[in-house]
């Protein structure tokens, strides 16, 4: 299906207000902790704004990429446990709020060229949806089995019949329904982890949660 200069136009506003909304959602949230503290932790909240500032200029920069995921990579490559506590830091304070706990059981060994900037947005996606869907004192765990990374939580089970539709831009779960967004966030990953040669795949667990699985490539 052939779509309109308008409806191309229109998905890649969306898209960029989708990339944006997180960010700016934290650094409103760190803006509020530094007018309530004092001393070393008032340092501490000014960095994190100051780290997802920088963020949202990497965000700013992918769009401008004509919306397409970076392939590019320093060659370095980057640790993805150390790299997953990192982005967690910035989450703390929601965490915190939702009494939700959370544990990072990836491999400290695991390595890979996949760039950072395309890291942070799908793991942003797929924590701010833990995070949105997740109850009060519910869980999030991240765990690996070789080259997949899993992200489990306890938010209610998406039904099987939803399962692949909620990969599809513009596309909500009936359980995600009364929550904001464009229902463009697990397409996004979708998008970029397929650019990375991956793939991503969702398993429901009635009464237990979800677990989105996803590949990374090889260092």
């Amino acid at each position: 299906m052939a779509y309109s200069p308008w409806h191309q136009q229109s998905s890649q506003l969306a898209f960029a207000a989708h990339e944006l909304n997180t960010p700016l959602m934290l650094m409103k949230h760190y803006a509020e902790l530094i007018k309530e503290s004092k001393g070393h932790q008032k340092q501490k909240f000014a960095e994190a704004i100051e780290t997802l500032s920088a963020e949202l200029l990497q965000s700013s920069q992918f769009m401008l990429q004509s919306f397409s995921a970076d392939t590019s990579s320093n060659g370095l490559g980057i640790n993805i446990a150390d790299t997953i506590n990192e982005r967690f830091e910035l989450f703390m304070p929601l965490l915190k709020e939702k009494h939700i706990s959370f544990e990072n059981q990836v491999s400290p060994h695991l390595y890979s060229q996949v760039p950072a900037s395309s890291f942070s947005i799908v793991f942003n996606n797929l924590i701010g949806n833990a995070l949105k869907f997740t109850p009060k004192h519910g869980s999030i765990t991240l765990k690996n089995h070789s080259r997949i990374i899993q992200v489990l939580d306890t938010a209610p089970a998406i039904v099987p019949s939803e399962q692949q539709l909620i990969f599809e831009a513009f596309q909500k779960a009936a359980s995600a329904q009364s929550h904001s967004g464009f229902g463009l966030g697990l397409h996004i990953c979708s998008e970029v982890i397929d650019n990375w040669g991956g793939k991503i795949w969702l398993k429901s667990y009635p009464e237990q949660g979800n677990q989105f699985s996803f590949t990374i490539p090889n260092p």
